[in-house]
């Protein structure tokens, strides 16, 4: 079977035509109109926004928890503190008379 130069030039068009038709077809959707490319941006906004307002109330809250941990620590190194000082001044007490 003998092919003409012709039939090789179609049939290597055509795959080269398949085969970017192919890669093409693999890239990410792209926006159609004007009105498709404001819909996507603004979409990925809303979900931006959302995703920010998200951290924020967790660092808030993580912040929270923090400062009332200092606090409570804070109180009970303050509670420490003056029982150690009782202790010191019931034992100088005992010791000067």
């Amino acid at each position: 079977m003998h092919i003409t130069m012709r039939q090789f030039h179609a049939v290597f068009t055509f795959t080269i035509v398949y085969y970017v038709g192919i890669i093409v077809g693999l890239e990410e959707p792209t926006c159609l109109s004007r009105f498709d490319y404001d819909y996507k941006l603004l979409t990925k906004m809303v979900d931006l926004e959302a995703k920010q307002k998200n951290v924020e109330e967790r660092s808030t809250e993580k912040y929270q928890l923090l400062t009332d941990k200092i606090d409570t620590t804070v109180k009970q190194l303050k509670h420490y503190a003056q029982s150690q000082q009782q202790m010191a001044d019931q034992l100088s007490g005992m010791f000067f008379f």
